[in-house]
Order: C-alpha cells, then structure tokens, then sequence
C-alpha cells in the first residue's frame, strides 16, 4: 500500500471542513488531505429538497438525538445529519 504524506488533515468533509481544506490548498504551497467518512452525494434524493426523507433510512444519513427540550416536557427527538462529502442540514 502506497503510504501518502500530507501538511495537513482536515477531518469532516462537510461545509466547513471543505472550504477549509479548499483554501488552505489554493492559497498556500501546503499539501492538504480532507477526511471524510461518507461518500459522495451520488444519492439523486439528497438534491430534492422535497423527497429529503428517502435517504433517512440509508448510509448517507444519521440521525442525532437531541438532547432533553425543557420547554417540551424533557422530549428527546432525532435530528436527522447528512453523512455525505458536502454535509448536510
């Protein structure tokens, strides 16, 4: 296996993470490695804002438990995250 070096690794391809990576290789001599653990965004539902809800159940998408919501009576609820290069909302 070909062993890779990098200046620096920037882990989490999503918005941040490739913008940062992005400009510190454009705007320096420095050689950059983002590190992302989802795939590309090649699921065609992830780009219909309205049929966002087909890729919940598949392995572009984790769904984060919020913390209790004092204001809803101690409720805890899934807050749906994109696992895709790019991130998600």
């Amino acid at each position: 296996m070909k062993q890779l070096e990098f200046d620096y690794d920037v882990v989490g391809g999503g918005a941040a993470g490739c913008v940062v990576a992005a400009r510190m290789a454009s705007e320096t001599t420095a050689t950059v490695a983002l590190i992302e653990r989802g795939r590309s965004d090649v699921n065609r539902w992830i780009h219909i804002p309205a049929t966002f809800f087909k890729t919940l159940q598949s392995q572009d998408s984790d769904a984060v438990i919020s913390e209790p919501d004092a204001s809803l009576d101690g409720l805890k609820f899934p807050v749906p995250q994109g696992r895709v290069l790019g991130g998600g909302v």
